[in-house]
Order: C-alpha cells, then structure tokens, then sequence
C-alpha cells in the first residue's frame, strides 16, 4: 500500500512537472486528498498538489485545483511554505496574481522566517514583487540570516525589484551575519538611481557605514561622491517628516496609503519619492 502511494504521488508530480492536466484531474479524482504533500525523488522539498503546480507556474492547474477545494493558505507540515511561497519561488506572476486574488496570505512565513515577497526577491522574480508590495506584502520582514527582501534584490542585482521595495517602505540596511548591508551591495555595483532613492527614502549613512562601504569604491565615482554627501549630514525637516510618515506605515501598502492621505498633490508626491530634496 505504501509503495503504490509513493508510486501515486511521483506520478502526479510528473504530471504536474509536465502540465498535463487531464492526468491531473484524474488522479486526484481517484481519491487523493486536495492539500496531500507530495514527495518525489526530484524535489528535496515535498509540496502540496496545489503548491507543486504554482511552483511549476501552471495557472490552469492552479485554477482547477484551488476550485476542486484545494487550500491557498495550507501550510506544508516540513518547511511550512503555502502555494504562494513556491509560486514566487517558480516563475509564474500570473499565478502569483491569481492566489493573491483568491485570499492567499501574502505575509506567511515558512520554517526560516521567510516571506512569499522575500522568495520572490531571492529568486529575481521582479513582476512578482510588484505583485505582493501593490498587494500590501510586509517588505520589513528579516529572515534568520537578517536578510530582508531589499538584501536580496540589491545582491541579485535586480534593479527594478529594488526600487519597488524602497518605493513599498523598505529602507532597512541592517548587516546580515555574513557581513553587508543593502545599501552597500548597491554602492558596490554602482546603481546610482537606488543609492539616491534608498538615501531619499530615510537611509542613513554614517562614517562607520562609509568607511566599511567603501572598500573598493572609488571616491570620484558618482556613488562614491553621492554617498560622501550623505556622511554625518543632518537631515533637514521635511526629509525627517517624510521618513517619519513612511515608516509609520510599517512597510506594508505604503503607496495606497500616501496617496489616500488628505494633503496636497506637491507634498502626496514628496511623500511618494517622486521629488526630491
């Protein structure tokens, strides 16, 4: 009985890895229960039928089962990821879209504090990160590492995933264990248009910062020269104003909520990081 499960599940997750829906459908017709975590010799990490299928970015799978009663908020017993966590881990945003849209927990940590938008972030799924900040997706989160979504787009160098977890609220620059903090890893590669937003958005750059971040980067360099600039500068008081505002929206649907504030259109895009200093 047991390995004809086993032989169950590899089969399902074949047709799955290969879109074929029709066996899909039959087989879980036959019996197997809609949130079953399969496990299969391929994947280290067993996931549910659903989770499986928003992995592999099926979006007519993930429909059928998710209206067949599969669970978008289950939880798998062993690294505790839901269908959304391995969506952003695959490469599908419509799927990421779609269980966003049908109730999926956008701020659900697995078993090593990581978000859906962090796993997105990691993987340089810039699309799905738009997705879960316009979603209201917490981009404070830190993992065990220290690492929050922001570390990971800056070290994948995915630019356009940066600017829309600074322009969600992310300014943490924490150092992880390892060493390195966001707004280093993108001096480092020279993104200048994201040292200036993280700086406008309420980073602060000591002389401690300064002397550990530019190792290697030379001063002339327009980061190098941006971020001489910013060493032990007072902010003035609308900059504080502003860092003060955002933050407190606690990084989540951070946009929606400026735009939703009664103030004037000028200062709605002050607010916005849409002027400058």
């Amino acid at each position: 009985m047991a390995s004809s499960l086993q032989d169950m599940e590899i089969m399902l997750y074949e047709a799955i890895a290969t879109g074929n829906l029709s066996s899909v459908k039959r087989m879980v017709n036959s019996g197997i229960g809609h949130n079953a975590v399969l496990h299969s010799p391929k994947c280290c990490d067993a996931a549910t039928i659903l989770s499986t299928a928003a992995y592999f970015g099926n979006l007519q799978m993930v429909q059928y089962l998710v209206e067949a009663g599969a669970s978008v908020n289950y939880q798998d017993p062993g690294v505790r990821r839901n269908a959304l966590h391995w969506a952003c881990m695959g490469n599908g945003a419509d799927v990421v879209k779609y269980l966003i849209s049908c109730d999926a927990d956008v701020n659900a940590l697995d078993r090593n504090n990581i978000s859906p938008l962090m796993h997105a972030a990691m993987h340089s799924h810039e699309a799905a990160v738009r997705e879960l900040v316009q979603a209201g997706a917490c981009v404070n989160y830190i993992d065990r590492l220290r690492c929050s979504a922001l570390h990971y787009a800056a070290f994948h160098r995915d630019r356009l995933s940066v600017r829309a977890l600074i322009l969600g609220g992310c300014i943490h620059n924490n150092a992880i264990f390892v060493k390195g903090t966001p707004l280093g890893t993108l001096a480092s590669i020279g993104d200048v248009e994201n040292v200036k937003l993280l700086l406008a958005a309420g980073c602060r750059v000591t002389p401690e910062d300064w002397k550990q971040q530019a190792e290697g980067l030379a001063e002339d360099s327009n980061v190098g020269l941006l971020m001489q600039r910013h060493v032990g500068l007072t902010p003035s008081l609308r900059h504080l104003c502003r860092t003060s505002i955002r933050a407190s929206m606690k990084g989540q649907d951070v946009q929606n909520k400026i735009q939703l504030l009664p103030l004037p259109a000028s200062v709605i895009q002050y607010l916005l990081l849409e002027l400058e200093d």
